[in-house]
């Protein structure tokens, strides 16, 4: 039951960090200038994280990463105990879609940072 409750925190983490990712991505920047401009304080304080947007991007990849990392090997920790060594096969399966689904999106989107 607890390894199941960190699965689930580390989805929710991978889940929070790639919507900060997308968010990031898909920002206009020409609407974030104009609110600069207007001296908007959120837009003040996105376009300071800006500044230096591969620190940001690193980090957000690496916590989306590591979350993504730490509750799948838990995952197949579970899949290996309940069904052997199907259980492995199973993970794989999951970290394929998991990984096409993502890195389609995030290699498209890269190119223009």
């Amino acid at each position: 039951m607890m390894i199941a409750f960190i699965i689930f925190c580390c989805w929710i983490v991978s889940f929070f960090f790639n919507g900060i990712e997308s968010g990031l991505l898909s920002i206009d920047p020409v609407r974030l200038r104009q609110n600069v401009k207007r001296r908007v304080p959120a837009a003040v304080r996105l376009n300071r994280l800006l500044k230096h947007p591969e620190r940001l991007m690193v980090t957000v990849l690496l916590i989306t990463n590591a979350a993504d990392i730490l509750g799948l090997l838990l995952l197949t920790r579970q899949l290996v105990h309940s069904f052997g060594y199907a259980g492995f096969f199973i993970a794989l399966v999951i970290a394929f879609c998991n990984s096409s689904r993502s890195s389609r999106y995030r290699c498209s989107k890269l190119a223009h940072v």
